[in-house]
């Protein structure tokens, strides 16, 4: 298992302008991602129902290769978002928690994307409609 990065409120705000660039490029792409799969439906509707590469028609087999590369780069966008430790919890909403040290207890920080600024946690097990303000001792004095 992989080491659980424990973040302080400064370390955590200072990712949010690259967590902000990931999660759009990861929302665009699955915008990309259902459309191509649309596609991909529409042209096996019409095609050979048990289609192997000798007859699959050479523009489904494109399509097919265009979706498995969208499909690696979003695997790589999930991966470079683990890798600085926060934990992506939702991609729509762009809803993102960092393991913290608050009030003496392991919580997270939470954050979504479009909040300037990380003023949020919630305990471990609970999410999103439990998170509450961060203690006055907890938050960051530079960006108050």
């Amino acid at each position: 298992m992989d080491n659980i990065k424990i973040f302080s409120l400064q370390e955590a705000n200072r990712l949010l302008p690259e967590l902000t660039r990931l999660l759009q490029s990861l929302q665009a792409l699955r915008m990309e991602v259902l459309a191509k799969q649309v596609e991909i439906d529409a042209l096996e509707l019409v095609t050979d129902p048990e289609p192997s590469a000798m007859t699959m028609p050479p523009l489904l087999q494109d399509k097919l290769l265009e979706y498995d590369g969208m499909l690696e780069r979003f695997r790589t966008g999930l991966e470079e978002i683990q890798d600085t430790g926060a934990v992506l919890k939702e991609l729509e909403s762009g809803l993102i928690d960092f393991y913290s040290v608050i009030d003496s207890q392991i919580g997270y920080l939470c954050w979504k994307m479009g909040e300037p600024e990380i003023r949020f946690w919630h305990e471990i097990g609970k999410g999103f409609s439990h998170r509450q303000t961060l203690p006055v001792n907890q938050q960051d004095p530079n960006n108050s």
